[in-house]
């Protein structure tokens, strides 16, 4: 804890403070997660994924509302971080954080990403969001969305009227 603190308060974390993280993690330090989402900002290419593997491992709801308030976050390496702590939460307050969070947003590329996690998560829910995303006829940019969609309906076994076709 010691280690983080000391590191949080410089402009780059140390391998040192990369490894306090880590280890964090493994011992389940639950109480850092107010100080890790925060760290989510920070744009330092070592820093996020072990943050991310630290998060994702903790498994909470806590960690789930701490990461909430930065799911439509405008700077696209804290959404998809926050997206990806709601894809692998694997809850139910997990998935009404990227429902809400899709019907509140415009941004195509959000969509998609959280699309994608929905469908990760086999929401019922997605179904719907899937034909108003399609609804919309915008070209996907960020992900496979036809791959994506084919996958979600074959394993929820549904049909689909582009199943057999687009798909």
């Amino acid at each position: 804890r010691l280690v983080i603190s000391d590191e949080i308060q410089e402009d780059y974390f140390s391998s040192n403070g990369l490894m306090a993280i880590y280890a964090a993690g493994v011992m389940q330090l639950e109480d850092l997660i107010p100080q890790f989402v925060e760290l989510m900002t920070r744009d330092e290419d070592t820093l996020t994924p072990i943050l991310l593997e630290t998060m994702i491992g903790l498994q909470s709801d806590q960690l789930v509302q701490a990461a909430a308030p930065y799911i439509l976050d405008s700077k696209n390496g804290v959404f998809i971080s926050a997206c990806m702590i709601l894809k692998e939460a694997k809850t139910p307050e997990a998935e009404k954080i990227l429902i809400d969070a899709y019907n509140r947003t415009a941004d195509i590329e959000m969509k998609e990403t959280i699309l994608d996690a929905l469908t990760s998560l086999l929401s019922p829910q997605a179904f719907n969001l899937i034909d108003d995303f399609l609804g919309q006829n915008k070209t996907a940019i960020a992900f496979d969305t036809d791959k994506i969609f084919y996958s979600y309906y074959k394993a929820k076994a549904k049909e689909h009227p582009l199943l057999g076709t687009k798909w």
